[in-house]
């Protein structure tokens, strides 16, 4: 096989992001709404303002609120990935939070009447 030459490479890669960014926009609007349900189960708020869907996670570690359009864009399709990777983070530090407190819970029903009035629990 010859060797790929310049011109031939710029062409693949042009070729590829074309098939990137088609394939984007066509998984945009479904991609967006299972974030946007993933969210609210989560309990980030989620409005409508300048036909725009503005989604805000009040837990206090989120940034500033993320606004998607219906329609694809670079602009909406990083912010998606940010709204996603926000929702897979906060649903992991909830899984954690609900692991140590069911652990906690087990560790203090072993506990006699006397051992928990000890400790104050």
């Amino acid at each position: 096989m010859a060797k790929e030459t310049k011109l031939m490479r710029e062409h693949r890669q042009a070729e590829e992001q074309l098939a990137r960014v088609e394939a984007e926009q066509t998984n945009y609007l479904p991609r967006v709404m299972l974030a946007l349900e993933a969210a609210t189960k989560l309990g980030f708020s989620l409005e409508v303002k300048d036909g725009k869907f503005v989604v805000n996670n009040h837990t206090g570690w989120s940034r500033n609120p993320l606004k998607l359009s219906v329609k694809h864009s670079e602009d909406d399709q990083d912010t998606l990935e940010s709204l996603e990777w926000d929702v897979d983070c906060f649903a992991k530090e909830e899984a954690e939070a609900e692991r140590k407190f069911a652990v906690k819970q087990a560790a203090l029903a072993k506990l006699s009447k006397e051992e928990r009035d000890l400790l104050g629990v």
